[in-house]
């Protein structure tokens, strides 16, 4: 059985059991119908109030707090570029972080950002992705390489997990070009 089936029945049984109150329908609705789930339009739904949209508004702010320059910062560092911002993995942070993985919590920043983006509605969001991604492009390599890691064995073998980084960053990108449309975030 599965989600849908369970709760279906479920309702069934405690509309016929009178443990839950009768509803009051119209004539051409039925109790099934009432109970069916069906999936939203997607960007229909929006937060209005309360604590989850609360939290929701603490973690956007939060998150677009962080300076774009600093986002892109390790793809600049691996092309030996002039780096636009500060790593984010510095200080302290860095002595305790395990393993290399240029570039896979930038990438994470932007997949969030851009659900982020996505359900708020705010077109400042999708301007600050879109800045980012113009400037992830300057990092491209000629023939469309754009991990933050370097091309020498070394820089490219250092870490655990080469297939990770690629994943990471392809969703982020998709993650952005979804939001905003840009098609810099697909080439």
């Amino acid at each position: 059985m599965n989600r849908r089936e369970f709760l279906g029945t479920a309702a069934a049984v405690t509309l016929a059991a009178g443990v839950m109150p009768r509803l009051a329908f119209a004539k051409d609705v039925t109790p099934e119908l009432v109970w069916k789930q069906e999936p939203l339009e997607f960007g229909t739904v929006r937060l209005t109030g309360g604590l989850l949209k609360e939290r929701f508004d603490l973690n956007a702010q939060r998150t677009f707090s962080v300076a774009p320059a600093d986002i892109v910062t390790p793809f600049f560092l691996a092309k030996g570029m002039p780096v636009p911002g500060k790593p984010l993995h510095s200080g302290e942070r860095a002595a305790n972080f395990t393993g290399a993985w240029p570039g896979l919590y930038e990438s994470f920043w932007m997949s969030g950002a851009a659900h982020i983006a996505r359900w708020s509605g705010d077109s400042g969001h999708r301007e600050t992705l879109v800045r980012i991604v113009h400037e992830l492009a300057k990092t491209r390599e000629s023939d469309g390489f754009l991990l933050a890691l370097g091309r020498s064995y070394q820089q490219r073998w250092i870490h655990d997990d080469l297939y990770a980084l690629i994943r990471v960053t392809v969703r982020c990108l998709l993650d952005i070009y979804e939001v905003t449309s840009e098609k810099v975030a697909l080439e």
